[in-house]
C-alpha cells in the first residue's frame, strides 16, 4: 500500500520528528540501501573493511614501477596511511563522478592523476575477482537499475510515487545519478522527486552575486538537471553574505567569546545549565558541531560535561581506553616487544593478572605483575637477538634469583609475539581473540564499583562514574567484536588467503572500530552534540554553535589530501563547501529559539586565531559578546566543586560553613604559599612526642646506624628535602631506566672508572719524577676493563666520554706532585668498612655520619691529607656554600685526617668534565678555616653538620631551601607542594 508522499531527511531524528507530526519521512541513505537491496539483489558491494584489504593487496603490484607512486609511499606518512590517502582520494574522485577515463585524460600534466588512475583500476579488478563492487558506485549503479525496471516497481518499493527531499544540502555525482534516475520513473509512474532548499528570499538584482542559498540551489539545479523547490527560513544569517544590516531575528543570539577550547566548553556548558534552569527540554538542547571543528574542541566538550554531571551524546569515532589497550595488545609483538610497551601493557586496566601470571590467587597474581612491570622499567634491555629471549633477559638481569619474574616474562611476551605474524586477515582475527583470551581482557567492575555497591552509603557520583566507566569498556569490546568480524567477512569474501602484515591489520582494525562510531542508546535522555545538517528544521530552546572561527565558518574549500587544488582545476570540477556550512547553519538555526555562537581567540599552541565572518558581523550589527575564561572564578561556576570555590571566593568568612573541605585545602595551601614566599611566615614543625623523637633521632645517625653525609648535604640545601629522603623514603628520582646510561649511571661508571684506574697505578703515584706513561698506560688499562661493556652506538658513545675524563684527571694528577694517591672509594661508618662512624657530639647532642669518600691523597711529604669529591659538572660548589650546602668535603677531610693522623687535612671538588680548573686561594682558605680545630676540639664543619641534624630532630622541617636551584633540580615538589606563584625564596640566593 502506497501513502501520499515520502519526505527524505539528513537524519534519523528528524525521521522521528516528521513520524510524531503524522508524516511518513526516511533518510537518504536508508531508501538508497531498500532500492539497492530491491533492484541490485545480484550485486554485492564492499564495504570500507573489504575495499581497504582489496586495495591493500592490489596498490602494491599496480604501483610499484610508478615513480609518484614510489615517493608517496616513502614519504612520513607510511605505507598504511598512503593507502588510506589513496583510498580518500579515490572515494572524492568517484563522490564527484570521475572514473578511470577523465584521469587518464588528465595525466599528462597531473602526474598524481596517473598513480590514481592505475590505483582505481586495480581495486576495480581485485574486486571483480571476488565478485564485487566497490559501495561507493552504488548509486550510478542504482541509477542504470532503476532505468531499467518497471516505474511501477521503483514506485512500489519506494511506496509512494511522490517523495521529497527536505532541507539536504550535501549531494554528490553518486547522489544525483539514482535519485534523478529514481524521479524519472516516479514520474512515469504519475508522480516525481523534487528537492526543497533553504533560501532567503530578497529583491531580484541580476548585477549581484549570488548569495551562498542562490550558490548551492546552482549547484544542486546542475546535478539534478532541474531546478530544487525554494522554501524560505527565517535565520539569523540574513542571506549569509554579511554586508547588510543584522536581521530582526538576530535577537535571540548570544555570542561567547572563550580564551581556549577549555574556556569554549565551559561557555557551553554554562548555556545549557542556564537553559535547564529555565525550563528547557533536554531533547531540545543541541551543541552544533560545524564540520571543521577541532578534535581538540570535542574532547573538552567531552571533559566538561563529565565533570559538571551533564549527559553529552558526542558521536566520537576514537577507540576507547579498553580498545586502546587491545590494539596495543597487537602491537607489542610486532614492535619487537619493546621493554616498556610491555610494561605498559602489564599496568594496563582490563587485563586479568591471574590470566597473565598463571597464578591462581588473585592477590598474588597482581603482584608478581606489578613487580615484573617494575623490573622492566627500571631495567635496561638486555642484549640478545630474539625479542622473546631478550625480553626474559631483561626480566631476570636485575634479579637473577627470581625466576617468577622470567617465567612469567615469557609466558606474556610469546602470547604477544603470536600476533607478529604475516598471516592472512581471518588467521590475524582469530590469533587476536586468542591473545585477548589468554590476557583476560574485558570489561569487568573494578574494585572501587563493588565496593561502592556493596555498601549502603555510597555517593551516588562514585557509583556512576564507576558504572559510566564499565559501560564504556563494554561497548568498547562490543565494537572490537564487531570490527574483528567485520574484517573476518571482507577477508573471506576476498578469498583470505593473501598474507597482511601485523601493522596493516591493526591499523585496518582501527579504522573498522572508528567507522562503528556510537550508540545511538546513548543519546537518550543527553545533550546532543553532532554536525550541523541533520538539525535543519528541528524546533530547539537551545543551539549552541562551537568553533565560531574563521575557516570554520564558513568552511574553506579546502583539498582533499591527494587531490589537489591542481588537479581539480584539471578535472574542472568545482569546490561548494563555504555555501554548504552558511546554508546548514541557518537550516539549524531557523527553529531555535535562542542561538549562543561560541569562538576561540587563541588555537592550541597559543597563536591568535580570528572569529568567523558571522561572528564579526553580528558585533557590527550590535549584538554584544561575553568574554569567558578558562578560569574557574572568572565566571560562572560549572562543576560542583567550581561551585564550592566561588562560595569562598565570595564568603570567605563562611567557608567551614559553606565548604568545609574546600575550606581546609585553602588553608593548607595559603599555609605553603607564606612559607615559600615570606621570610617572616612560621615554620613548619612537626608535633613531637616522645616516640616520634626517638624515632627521629635514630632516623638521623643517633643511633646504631649511621647517617650518610649525603644526607646531611640533602638537609643543608632544604630542610624538607632531607626530612622526606631520609625519614619518610621518598625518591626524588625516576626509576626508569633508559637502554643507554644516563646521568646518575654514567657518573656510576666514572667513579668505578676512576677508581680501577687509581687502584692499578698505586705503585707508581710516589716515584719521583713520576713515569707518566707507565702511569697512564696501566690505568687506561684497568679504566678500559671496568667499562668493558656491551651495547649499541648510543652506549658506546657514552663509555668512550667516560674514558676521555678519566684520561684528563689521570693527566691531571700524574702533573700534580705535591700529592699522592692513597686510597679510592674509601667507605666509613658501614658494617666492614676499613674506617668507622665519624662521631660529631657535644652536650646538645650526637650524630654519627657514614659515607664513601671519591679519592684521598697523601702529600707527599706524608703530612696533609687531602679529600676529592668528583662532580660531572663544570660548576662546582662556591665558597659561600662551605660549610652549609657544600659539607660533604669538609666532613670527608676530617674523616680521612682522623684515619690516618694527619696533621692537616685539605679538600677539593674535582669537575670531570673539565678537571683543569684548580681550587683558589680563598676556597682553599675557607676551606682551612672550616676544618681548623679548636680548643674544645670541635670545627666549624662539624658544629654545623650537629646543627643541622639537631633542627630536623627538633621537627623544623619547612620547605625553605637555600637557593632557588635546589627547587628546580627536586623531585619532591609534589610532596612540599611549592606554589608556582611563589617566587620569592628564603634563605641565600646563588653568587650572594
Amino acid at each position: 500500500m502506497m501513502t501520499d508522499e515520502l519526505v527524505v531527511v539528513a537524519s534519523e531524528r528528524q525521521v522521528e520528528l516528521l513520524a510524531a507530526e503524522g508524516m511518513r519521512a526516511e533518510t537518504r541513505r536508508r531508501l538508497e540501501e531498500r532500492l539497492a537491496a530491491s533492484h541490485l539483489q545480484n550485486t554485492r558491494f564492499a564495504g570500507d573493511a573489504a575495499r581497504r584489504a582489496a586495495l591493500a593487496m592490489a596498490l602494491p603490484a599496480a604501483l610499484e614501477r610508478d615513480a609518484r607512486a614510489v615517493e608517496l609511499r616513502r614519504s612520513a606518512l607510511g605505507w598504511e596511511r598512503t593507502i588510506d590517502a589513496i583510498d580518500e582520494a579515490l572515494g572524492v574522485l568517484r563522490a564527484r563522478g570521475v572514473g578511470a577515463r577523465e584521469l587518464g585524460a588528465v595525466e599528462h600534466t597531473e602526474p598524481i592523476a596517473a598513480v590514481l588512475r592505475r590505483a582505481m583500476n586495480a581495486l576495480d579488478a581485485r574486486l571483480e575477482r571476488a565478485g564485487l563492487v566497490d559501495e561507493r558506485l552504488r548509486g550510478p549503479r542504482l541509477a542504470e537499475a532503476i532505468a531499467r525496471a518497471r516505474p511501477e516497481d521503483v514506485a512500489r518499493t519506494v511506496g509512494t510515487s511522490r517523495i521529497r527531499a527536505r532541507f539536504v544540502v550535501r549531494w554528490d555525482a553518486c547522489d544525483a545519478a539514482w535519485w534523478r534516475a529514481l524521479g524519472a520513473a516516479l514520474a512515469r509512474a504519475g508522480g516525481g522527486a523534487s528537492v526543497e532548499l533553504p533560501v532567503v528570499s530578497k529583491l531580484i538584482d541580476a548585477t549581484r552575486a549570488n548569495d551562498p542559498f542562490e550558490a548551492l540551489v546552482a549547484e544542486v539545479a546542475s546535478l539534478l538537471d532541474e531546478a530544487p523547490v525554494e522554501a524560505d527560513v527565517d535565520s539569523f544569517v540574513g542571506d549569509a553574505t554579511f554586508v547588510g544590516a543584522v536581521p530582526e531575528s538576530a535577537k535571540r543570539v548570544s555570542l561567547r567569546r572563550a580564551l581556549d577550547a577549555d574556556a569554549q566548553a565551559r561557555a557551553a556548558v554554562a548555556a545549557v545549565v542556564a537553559a535547564q534552569s529555565d525550563g528547557a527540554s533536554t531533547d531540545r538542547i543541541v551543541i552544533g558541531v560545524p564540520r571543521g571543528a577541532s578534535e581538540r574542541a570535542r574532547a573538552a566538550l567531552a571533559r566538561h560535561f563529565e565533570e559538571a554531571g551533564i549527559p553529552l551524546h558526542l558521536a566520537t569515532r576514537e577507540p576507547a581506553a579498553l580498545g586502546e589497550t587491545a590494539l596495543a595488545l597487537l602491537e607489542a609483538g610486532a614492535s619487537g616487544l619493546a621493554r616498556r610497551d610491555v610494561a605498559t601493557l602489564l599496568r594496563a586496566g582490563g587485563l586479568d593478572a591471574s590470566a597473565i601470571s598463571g597464578a591462581p590467587d588473585p592477590r598474588a597474581a597482581r603482584a608478581a605483575v606489578r613487580d615484573l612491570a617494575s623490573a622492566l622499567e627500571r631495567t635496561p634491555t638486555a642484549e640478545h637477538d630474539d625479542p622473546l629471549e631478550r625480553l626474559v633477559a631483561t626480566a631476570a638481569a636485575s634479579l637473577p634469583d627470581r625466576p617468577e619474574r622470567a617465567r612469567i616474562a615469557r609466558r606474556f611476551g610469546t602470547a604477544l609475539l603470536a600476533c607478529a605474524a604475516e598471516v592472512p586477515r581471518t588467521e590475524h582475527a582469530r590469533r587476536a581473540r586468542a591473545l585477548f583470551a589468554s590476557v583476560g581482557l574485558g570489561a569487568r567492575p573494578g574494585a572501587a564499583v563493588r565496593g561502592a555497591l556493596s555498601r549502603d552509603d555510597a555517593r551516588p557520583q562514585l557509583v556512576a562514574a564507576e558504572l559510566e566507566a564499565y559501560a564504556r569498556d563494554a561497548r568498547a569490546l562490543e565494537s572490537l567484536a564487531a570490527a574483528l568480524s567485520e574484517i573476518e567477512q571482507a577477508d573471506l569474501a576476498l578469498g583470505g588467503a593473501e598474507p597482511c602484515a601485523p601493522a596493516t591489520f591493526v591499523h585496518e582494525l582501527r579504522r573498522a572500530i572508528r567507522g562503528r562510531g556510537a550508540t545511538g542508546a546513548s543519546r537518550a535522555g543527553a545533550v546532543r552534540a553532532l554536525p550541523l545538517e541533520p538539525l535543519a528544521g528541528e524546533a530547539l530552546d537551545l543551539l549552541i554553535v562551537v568553533d565560531a572561527n574563521d575557516g570554520v565558518l564558513p568552511a574553506r574549500d579546502a583539498s582533499a589530501g591527494i587531490v589537489t587544488p591542481s588537479l581539480e582545476d584539471a578535472l574542472r570540477l568545482r569546490r561548494i563547501d563555504s555555501p554548504r556550512s552558511l546554508v546548514e547553519l541557518a537550516a539549524a538555526s531557523a527553529g531555535a529559539r535562542h542561538v549562543v555562537l561560541c569562538h576561540r581567540t587563541t588555537d592550541h599552541d597559543g597563536a591568535a586565531i580570528a572569529p568567523s565572518p558571522i561572528v564579526s558581523w553580528l558585533e557590527r550589527g550590535g549584538v554584544a559578546a561575553t568574554f569567558v575564561h578558562s578560569a574557574p572564578l572568572l565566571g560562572a561556576p560549572t562543576t560542583p566543586h567550581e561551585r564550592n570555590l566561588a562560595l569562598l571566593h565570595v564568603a570567605p568568612d563562611r567557608a567551614e560553613e559553606l565548604a568545609p573541605r574546600s575550606a581546609r585545602i585553602a588553608a593548607r595551601e595559603i599555609a605553603r604559599a607564606e612559607i615559600h614566599a615570606r621570610p617572616d611566615a612560621p615554620g613548619t614543625e612537626l608535633l613531637l612526642d616522645e616516640h616520634l623523637r626517638a624515632l627521629l633521632e635514630i632516623e638521623t645517625g643517633g643511633g646504631a646506624r649511621p647517617l650518610s653525609v649525603t644526607a646531611l648535604e640533602r638537609i643543608a640545601r632544604c630542610p624538607f628535602q632531607g626530612f622526606a629522603a631520609q625519614v619518610l623514603g621518598a625518591l626524588d628520582d625516576d626509576p626508569r631506566a633508559d637502554d643507554t646510561p644516563d646521568r646518575r649511571e654514567e657518573g656510576i661508571l666514572a667513579h668505578e672508572a676512576l677508581g680501577a684506574a687509581f687502584v692499578a697505578a698505586a705503585p707508581l703515584w710516589t716515584a719521583r719524577p713520576r713515569d707518566a706513561v707507565a702511569i697512564e698506560r696501566v690505568a687506561m688499562q684497568a679504566a678500559d676493563a671496568a667499562l668493558a661493556r656491551s651495547g649499541g652506538a648510543l652506549v658506546r658513545a657514552a663509555l668512550d666520554r667516560i674514558r676521555l675524563e678519566v684520561a684528563r684527571i689521570v693527566t691531571l694528577a700524574i702533573e700534580d706532585d705535591t700529592w699522592d694517591f692513597a686510597f679510592a672509594e674509601r667507605s666509613f661508618g658501614a658494617d666492614g668498612d676499613e674506617w668507622p662512624a665519624f662521631i660529631v657530639a657535644d652536650a646538645s647532642g650526637r650524630v654519627a655520619l657514614r659515607g664513601r669518600i671519591d679519592r684521598v691523597d697523601r702529600s707527599h711529604d706524608q703530612v696533609a691529607v687531602r679529600a676529592i669529591d668528583y662532580k660531572r659538572r663544570v660548576s662546582l660548589p662556591a665558597i659561600q656554600e662551605l660549610g652549609g650546602t657544600a659539607i660533604q668535603v669538609p666532613i670527608y677531610a676530617l674523616v680521612a685526617q682522623r684515619a690516618l693522623g694527619a696533621s692537616a687535612a685539605r679538600g677539593r671538588y674535582l669537575s670531570t668534565v673539565s678537571p683543569a680548573r684548580a681550587s683558589t686561594a680563598a676556597f682553599d682558605e675557607r676551606f682551612a678555616e672550616l676544618v681548623a680545630p679548636e680548643s674544645d676540639g670541635s670545627t666549624q664543619a662539624t658544629r654545623a653538620a650537629l646543627e643541622l641534624v639537631l633542627a630536623i630532630r627538633r621537627g623544623e622541617i619547612a620547605p625553605r631551601p637555600e637557593a632557588p636551584k635546589w627547587c628546580a633540580s627536586c623531585g619532591l615538589d609534589g610532596a612540599c607542594r611549592r606554589p608556582r606563584f611563589a617566587v620569592t625564596m628564603v634563605g641565600r640566593e646563588e653568587g650572594e
